[in-house]
């Protein structure tokens, strides 16, 4: 029988059955393997729109502007995959070398572009600050707070940025106490691109980024966007509660960071007592336990470890002991000192940590010309790097610093903030549990104030006369 039917050819080899159509028509049944693939790249892509909707689109979160990034890229993904599947159909086999080559470069694309973060993530990288993970607790906290200050016409004060920030960060169990804001709009775009070099400034070596978080809000015409840098020195090995009983004990374990040492925790109590552990294991990992024994009410918890720059506070925590957890933000408002020099700021928060002092029962410190002398150099430096640390890379600790001057310390303070009005720098010492211990220590008798652009410097001592 003839091979030749119709205008096709049929050809049988022993084991095998090759069936072509006309050339004329271009269209060979061989191209009917990118069916399957093509297919399976629509039900990947219904998939992950089905996912951005469920779990990225909320209500309250209308215009969460990386579900329609990602959806976007999804959709014009989708329609170069197919117009790829059906040139390579037309033209096979030649169309089969470029249908593999534009799939993949499709597919790094839709990877690459899916989220806007890796503008930041690259851009740090790029500049020596090593790698740094996406958190979505963080990324959440940068959402809510993102949302608050697109709403706010006219801006949050900063002091009560910083503490609806606390509040945000406790909501979402981040208990990681160096966190870094930064928020730019608003912006015809969500990239961060151009922004990267002024956030990059405001970074410090010695606290570089490890975690990240970040939020675009639109609102129809423009973005304001919200960055969480954090840098985790101390990464806890579970989540430590919000509320506990007075029966409950709490154990603190984790491990430190690489150039930290001596993690001490120190707790204030609703009494105002202090209790402090150190674990003076010579290793990385920590571990801590306490109880509730001064009644109901607000614990804080604050970690601290010992770098080369000084102590430095890691973590920082708040549980509620038969109490309810505050839904909402309390918004501390001080009165507002009046305008003057940066002398009269400095006075200010002297008389204000007398008062507190005073309030319980604890004597007076004496100002101190020495002490006030160190204070002020001191906040000087950091004006002008615009950071906070207790070393100096000119004239070393605390310590060092107080004897240059002559003097002969039994034992010596630091208390730093960054503030607005002395009264906003007093509310900062006592949220942190260190800080607040350290303004009524036992034996403590002079002080040195001072104030330099936002930054207020307390270096408190007790002072033995100079052999």
């Amino acid at each position: 029988m003839d091979s030749k039917e119709s205008g096709f050819e049929r050809v049988c080899p022993k084991s095998r059955l090759n069936i072509s159509i006309p050339l004329k028509s271009k269209i060979s049944i061989h191209s009917v393997r990118h069916v399957p693939s093509l297919i399976l790249f629509h039900l990947f892509c219904v998939l992950i729109e089905y996912f951005l909707k469920v779990y990225c689109w909320r209500p309250e979160f209308s215009n969460d502007t990386l579900a329609l990034h990602c959806l976007s890229r999804l959709a014009f993904g989708r329609v170069i995959w197919t117009l790829t599947a059906l040139f390579s159909a037309y033209f096979a086999p030649l169309g089969g070398l470029l249908s593999v080559m534009v799939k993949l470069i499709l597919a790094s694309w839709l990877v690459l572009s899916a989220s806007p973060n890796l503008d930041l993530e690259s851009s740090l990288e790029n500049h020596g600050w090593g790698r740094i993970t996406y958190d979505l607790r963080l990324e959440n906290a940068a959402r809510e707070l993102g949302q608050l200050i697109a709403k706010s016409k006219s801006g949050l004060e900063p002091d009560a940025l910083g503490q609806r920030l606390a509040f945000t960060l406790a909501r979402h169990k981040i208990v990681d106490a160096q966190v870094t804001p930064y928020t730019v709009g608003p912006s015809p775009t969500p990239a961060l691109l151009s922004h990267i070099p002024s956030l990059i400034s405001r970074l410090h070596r010695r606290e570089p980024p490890t975690h990240y978080g970040h939020y675009a809000h639109f609102d129809g015409e423009m973005y304001v966007i919200t960055v969480l840098l954090l840098h985790r020195g101390a990464a806890l090995n579970a989540i430590l509660p919000r509320k506990a009983t007075l029966s409950d004990s709490i154990q603190v374990t984790g491990r430190l960071h690489r150039g930290y040492y001596q993690p001490r925790l120190i707790v204030h109590s609703p009494l105002d007592g202090f209790v402090e552990q150190l674990d003076d294991r010579h290793g990385r990992e920590f571990g801590f336990s306490f109880g509730f024994g001064h009644g109901p009410g607000s614990y804080r918890l604050e970690i601290v470890a010992g770098s080369q720059y000084g102590p430095v506070v890691l973590i920082q925590h708040t549980i509620h002991v038969e109490e309810p957890v505050p839904t909402l933000p309390t918004i501390k408002l001080h009165p507002q000192s009046e305008p003057g020099t940066v002398g009269d700021y400095a006075n200010r928060l002297f008389i204000l940590i007398n008062r507190h002092r005073a309030r319980h029962g604890y004597k007076p410190l004496r100002q101190n010309t020495k002490l006030t002398q160190i204070a002020r150099s001191h906040a000087q430096e950091l004006a002008k790097s615009k950071s906070l640390s207790h070393a100096s890379p000119e004239t070393g600790t605390l310590t060092t610093r107080v004897r240059h001057r002559g003097l002969v310390p039994q034992f010596v303070a630091e208390n730093l903030a960054n503030a607005s009005t002395p009264e906003a720098a007093l509310h900062a010492f006592l949220e942190s549990p260190g800080h607040a211990r350290n303004l009524v220590l036992e034996g403590l008798t002079d002080v040195g104030v001072a104030y330099v652009g936002r930054y207020f410097v307390v270096t408190l001592a007790s002072l033995l006369s100079k052999k």
